[in-house]
């Protein structure tokens, strides 16, 4: 068992405009806390992993394979295995969010995001 306290000192950059950090993991999850900047676009891209998450502050919309969800703070939402999404902040204020990703996604323990995940910007 672990507890991590989320540390805005130690929030790393996933991607330009946005960073994170990990706020628990397990056997067989990971659990991801992620701010993206206001107007940012999070590119699309994929991941082995499952991936469901909540939104806690801010409003933007999210790409989902062929389909666009406006995201508002209390908004739960849910990305298959594999399937190409995008995050879009379309307010002035951060976009602030909680994912949790299974099977374990080890390239979110460190200072670098796994690149091979990306197709090119929107």
């Amino acid at each position: 068992m672990s507890v991590i306290q989320l540390d805005e000192n130690n929030l790393w950059t996933t991607f330009p405009n946005s960073k994170g950090m990990v706020l628990a993991h397990g056997e067989r999850l990971t659990m991801y806390y992620i701010e993206y900047e206001p107007n940012m676009t999070f590119p699309e891209h994929s991941h082995p992993q499952e991936q469901v998450g909540y939104c806690i502050k801010g409003e933007g919309e999210f790409g989902i394979g062929d389909k666009v969800y406006k995201i508002m703070p209390g908004c739960g939402y849910h990305i298959p295995s594999n399937v190409v999404h995008y995050e879009k902040n379309s307010g002035n204020t951060p976009l602030i969010c909680v994912d949790i990703f299974s099977p374990v996604r080890e390239d979110l323990f460190g200072t670098y995001f796994d690149k091979k995940y990306f197709k090119d910007s929107k």
